[in-house]
């Protein structure tokens, strides 16, 4: 008399067993590796964005005979905006064109010039109460953001010309100025980018939500130089600025773990 096999369906509890501690087993291997992975990921994109954004700035000045117009000014009200990291005592100091111009050894009609000769004419200005700070930054009128004209009495952002000859090397003399590339300037399309790029961070918590922190990259300018000249493309981290360097620097520093 022969016997019928039934098809065995599922699996017994020791087999769950065994799949439960293999899946804990390779969770114990993975997990301690996601934060240099992330972190590593993080430093490639920062090298990668900071890159792409000084060959955009150099195309976009040989095809237009200038740099990029309607710049985020980085200045909310008459302070520098909060919101980027390392704002609040770090290396960015908010000066009129006019405080500027003395540093400069000129007068502001004077730096007005010099930009606007590099095709820097218009700013937008930022929200100190903005809910989102990197995708929405902007002062509103009549519900838009709206570019206003560089004059004496526009506040900019200095960055200490310290912090420039440590994070980006020889530019020794200087007065530097810091704008932020936003959403709204005129390198993104005509300019030959489709969007300006976010630098998300790898911070934990409110430090690297782009809600709360400024993630967008920036541009250094030189005016001291007739006429200014362009540094270079930096990222804002709560350590200062960052160039190209620093996402190597930080893709093979020691503390990302792998």
């Amino acid at each position: 008399m022969s016997r019928k096999c039934k098809n065995r369906q599922g699996l017994t509890l020791l087999e769950l067993v065994v799949v439960m501690v293999i899946l804990v087993a390779l969770a114990g291997i993975l997990v301690p590796m996601l934060p240099g992975m992330l972190g590593k990921a993080h430093s490639s994109a920062h090298t990668t964005n900071v890159g792409e954004l000084n060959k955009v700035w150099e195309l976009f000045y040989a095809n237009n005979r200038g740099y990029p117009d309607g710049l985020d000014s980085l200045i909310a009200g008459t302070d520098v905006f909060s919101k980027i990291p390392e704002a609040t005592g770090g290396p960015y100091t908010a000066q009129t064109v006019t405080e500027l111009a003395t540093l400069v050894g000129v007068d502001a009609d004077n730096v007005i010039e010099r930009l606007n000769e590099v095709g820097i004419t218009t700013v937008y200005h930022m929200d100190a109460t903005t809910d989102n700070a990197t995708f929405e930054p902007y002062v509103l009128t009549g519900g838009l953001p709206t570019p206003t004209p560089i004059v004496a009495a526009t506040e900019l952002c200095q960055v200490a010309s310290a912090e420039v000859n440590e994070k980006l090397n020889g530019h020794l003399d200087g007065v530097f100025v810091a704008f932020g590339v936003g959403s709204r300037n005129t390198a993104v399309g005509r300019g030959g980018m489709a969007e300006a790029p976010v630098h998300f961070s790898d911070a934990a918590g409110p430090e690297g939500d782009p809600t709360q922190v400024y993630c967008r990259y920036g541009v250094i300018f030189n005016i001291k130089q007739d006429p200014p000249v362009f540094v270079g493309a930096v990222a804002f981290h709560h350590g200062g600025i960052g160039g190209a360097d620093a996402g190597l620097s930080g893709y093979y520093a020691g503390h990302h773990h792998d």
